[in-house]
């Protein structure tokens, strides 16, 4: 299923929030930071990995949990829990 496919559901399933889905050409832990400024919440994935793995984020992750200037989600792919 498609990035455009997905955001498209949410907004339908939850048409009281509001979704921003930009495209930028930066690395993504800057523009997330950045982007943080402006929002609620940021909500990034983790890859799912199981056991001592699951409980490293991924540098993207780490990075805008620790720099980001309001709350972060962090969540994982469907069926992934540990």
């Amino acid at each position: 299923m498609g990035r455009a496919l997905r955001v498209s559901r949410w907004r339908k399933g939850h048409p009281d929030i509001e979704i921003a889905d930009q495209q930028v050409g930066e690395h993504p832990v800057p523009a997330l930071v950045k982007a943080s400024t402006a929002a609620h919440l940021v909500v990034v994935g983790s890859r799912g990995l199981g056991g001592f793995a699951s409980a490293l984020l991924a540098p993207v992750g780490h990075g805008v949990l620790h720099r980001a200037a309001c709350p972060v989600a962090v969540v994982r792919p469907r069926g992934k829990a540990s």
